[in-house]
């Protein structure tokens, strides 16, 4: 009698002794096209120094344990297969080895949320990455000129919560593929990156809480970022008026969007299984900081606050239908709120609070069926009797003086 073929999949799985006090099962899964690990412990969390690799493995997840130790030196040995590679949310230390660049096959790397330190190694970006989130580390120092190679693979990079100092390096330009770029919480002094307006696949932008300044916007941008569908410049020290024209270029927050996916990066690397890592992002909403594990196609947001941007609240923020949170908090824009933003019809979120704007309420912002959230307190606003009523039935939260 014929022995039945093996199926594509199977898993095994074994128990692995960490310490007297945690066991844990390791799942392999052993594809037809490679092997993945998945670690899950049965008593508690492991902890101690991290030491249990698998060289065949070609997906590798030890995130959200307790391991306490640094990276090993000698990781390099133990990825030669490996597309995928997770420490996150441990409680690793040191710096990050400098061997890990000769892993050339690795595709996402995710160190998130440890105490990494010490200087990004320039190697790291150089290689074959197209995923690298190194968010809430103590990485410091600066990043070279020269970080981004001419062949970058990243569309997805995060160095989000660290203490980085220095200009954004000029030669990120090369990465041409990036979709995501988040350093939220850093110490960047630069100017806006007009430098990389040529980059078209751009969807998520988010300079919050550094140091950047002057005004935004930049010549010659008729086709600057059609996909982007979320940039937060908040906290920061930017000035003047906001350029209409530099406005109409974000096609992607103009257009009704039909279908939902979850924005990220997604591996398939020939002969070996995909694999693929979720991009993350903090934003402020109703005067709280969210944490948003999954960003989907059709969420889009603006937000300026806390900067010096003065002038009007551009009429061409009305074309964007598809916006769903505007937040132009404590700036000094002035004038009459713009009678546009009552085109926004998918618009949920509104603050225009501590600025200057004057004379009535618009009552197209009647229209905003959507519209839980809206602040427009500490301005120079006068009341509209004849459209207060309506305007007060339709939001379910409104501040107002």
């Amino acid at each position: 009698m014929a022995t039945p073929p093996p199926s594509p999949t199977t898993n095994v799985d074994l128990l692995l002794p960490f310490s007297m006090k945690h066991k844990g099962h390791l799942t392999l899964s052993c594809e037809s096209n490679g092997l993945r690990a998945d670690f899950q412990p049965l008593l508690g969390k492991p902890k101690g120094k991290f030491s249990i690799f698998f060289p065949i493995a070609t997906y590798l997840d030890y995130s959200r344990n307790n391991f306490s130790s640094s990276i090993p030196n000698e990781i390099e040995d133990f990825l030669n297969k490996t597309l995928f590679f997770s420490l996150s949310s441990n409680n690793l230390h040191g710096p990050i080895p400098i061997s890990i660049c000769n892993a050339t096959v690795l595709r996402l790397l995710d160190l998130s949320n440890n105490s990494l330190s010490g200087m990004i190694p320039k190697c790291l970006i150089a290689g074959s990455l197209g995923a690298l989130n190194l968010r809430r580390n103590n990485f410091t120092g600066n990043l070279s000129n020269s970080i981004f190679t001419e062949d970058c693979l990243l569309e997805s990079l995060d160095l989000s919560g660290n203490q980085i100092e220095c200009q954004l390096p000029k030669s990120l330009i090369h990465c041409t593929g990036l979709q995501t770029l988040n350093l939220i919480n850093n110490h960047i002094t630069d100017s806006f990156p007009c430098f990389l307006k040529n980059l078209s696949t751009l969807r998520v932008l988010v300079l919050q809480s550094n140091k950047f300044y002057e005004h935004i916007g930049c010549s010659e941008a008729n086709e600057t970022w059609p996909t982007l569908q979320i940039i937060e410049v908040a906290a920061n020290n930017f000035n003047g008026e906001i350029p209409a024209t530099y406005l109409t270029t974000w096609q992607t927050m103009m257009d009704r969007k039909d279908g939902v996916s979850v924005l990220g990066f997604t591996q398939v690397h020939g002969a070996y299984p995909s694999v693929s890592i979720q991009n993350a992002v903090t934003v402020t909403s109703k005067g709280l900081k969210i944490n948003l594990l999954k960003i989907i196609s059709i969420f889009t947001l603006i937000d300026f606050s806390c900067n010096n941007f003065s002038g009007q609240v551009p009429k061409e923020i009305g074309d964007f239908e598809s916006l769903y949170v505007l937040n132009l908090f404590k700036n000094v824009f002035t004038g009459e709120s713009s009678l546009s933003l009552g085109n926004i019809r998918n618009l949920e979120f509104l603050d225009l609070s501590h600025n200057k704007l004057s004379r009535k309420i618009p009552p197209q912002l009647a229209n905003l069926s959507f519209l839980s959230f809206m602040n427009l307190s500490n301005n120079q606003l006068v009341r509209r009797k004849t459209n207060w009523h309506s305007i007060l039935n339709i939001f379910k939260y409104l501040l107002y003086w």
